[in-house]
């Protein structure tokens, strides 16, 4: 619901903000669940994430959720929505041998250090390839994180946004060592 309903019904039926959040958050994972076997399904998952854009959850915050519920495509649509790119440019990300394209993308969109570490662990598993992470793969991640200014991640992002074959480009090369 908007925020302004929220904030009514605060004001009218008496209970607190966190009440509200709390049911629309129960409310979200249960809507998840119901499409469980429809997770693979890109058509169930692009109406899911309608519905979920529509009661304004979509957010960086929803994307852990996602991902705990092993909704790999829904996870992939949202972070399409989020960072205004298209969906086989994120499947391109998520697939790509190089960290430091996803690690990008989460910096860009505001994913703080202390829930980047569990977003890119649980985002590998949505690899077409190898979903084991290896601890050389995460040490290089969290550097690159580190390293990273949110300047350079934001210009990274709006280069990808106009000139989406360089992303797919830099995904198809080899990791550096």
């Amino acid at each position: 619901i908007s925020k302004e309903l929220r904030r009514d019904a605060v004001e009218r039926y008496g209970f607190g903000p966190g009440r509200l959040d709390d049911a629309l958050g129960k409310t979200v994972e249960a809507k998840m669940e119901m499409h469980l076997f429809e997770k693979d399904d890109d058509d169930a998952m692009a109406s899911l994430a309608n519905w979920l854009a529509e009661r304004e959850v979509v957010s960086n915050d929803l994307l852990p959720k996602i991902l705990r519920q092993n909704h790999y495509r829904l996870f992939s649509i949202v972070l399409a929505r989020l960072t205004d790119l298209e969906l086989p440019h994120i499947d391109a990300a998520v697939n790509a041998k190089d960290v430091r394209i996803i690690v990008a993308l989460f910096h860009a969109i505001g994913v703080d250090k202390a829930n980047f570490v569990s977003l890119f662990l649980m985002s590998r598993a949505a690899r077409n390839d190898e979903q084991v992470v290896n601890p050389k793969e995460l040490s290089k991640a969290l550097e690159t994180f580190d390293r990273l200014k949110e300047a350079d991640s934001q210009a990274m992002l709006l280069s990808w946004q106009q000139n989406p074959a360089d992303l797919v480009e830099r995904a198809q090369m080899q990791a550096p060592a």
